[in-house]
C-alpha cells in the first residue's frame, strides 16, 4: 500500500507541475491518493500530565492517510510551482524549494549537492 501511494503521489505531483496540470494524471493515480486520503487518520489524546499523543487503530494506513492528504493539499496549492526535481545525477527526488530566491537545485546539500560540487571540483583539478 505504501509503495503504491508513493508512486501515485509522485505521478500526481509530477502531473501538477506540467502545463497540462492535474488533468494529465492517470485516473488510477488519482484514485490511489484519494482512497488513501479517505482512510481514518490518527486522533490526538491528551493524558492527565498534559502530554499529547496520537493514536490509530491501524497506524500504518492512518499515517498514509496523512501523507495522501498532504499531497492533495500540495497539488492544489500555489506552492506546487516551487516543487522541483533534484538536479543530482541519478536522483529523482522532488523537493519544495522554500528558499528566498527559489533557486535551490538539490534535494539536500548534504547528499546530492555535496556530491555534485565534489565531482565538479575533481573535474577542475584533473584538467591539465
Amino acid at each position: 500500500m505504501a509503495r503504491n501511494l508513493r508512486e501515485a503521489t509522485f505521478e500526481l505531483i509530477t502531473a501538477a507541475r506540467t502545463p497540462a496540470g492535474l488533468e494529465s494524471c492517470s485516473a488510477g493515480a488519482r484514485k490511489a491518493v484519494n482512497d488513501a486520503a479517505a482512510l481514518p487518520t490518527p486522533v490526538p489524546r491528551l493524558d492527565a500530565a498534559g502530554h499529547l499523543s496520537w493514536h490509530a487503530a491501524d497506524p500504518v494506513p492512518a499515517t498514509l492517510a496523512l501523507v495522501a492528504r498532504d499531497a492533495l493539499d500540495l497539488v492544489t496549492a500555489p506552492e506546487i510551482a516551487h516543487v522541483h526535481e533534484c538536479a543530482g545525477p541519478g536522483c529523482q527526488a522532488l523537493f519544495l524549494d522554500s528558499s528566498r530566491p527559489g533557486t535551490r537545485r538539490w534535494c539536500s546539500m548534504n547528499t546530492c549537492g555535496n556530491r555534485v560540487k565534489k565531482e565538479t571540483l575533481r573535474g577542475r583539478h584533473e584538467q591539465p
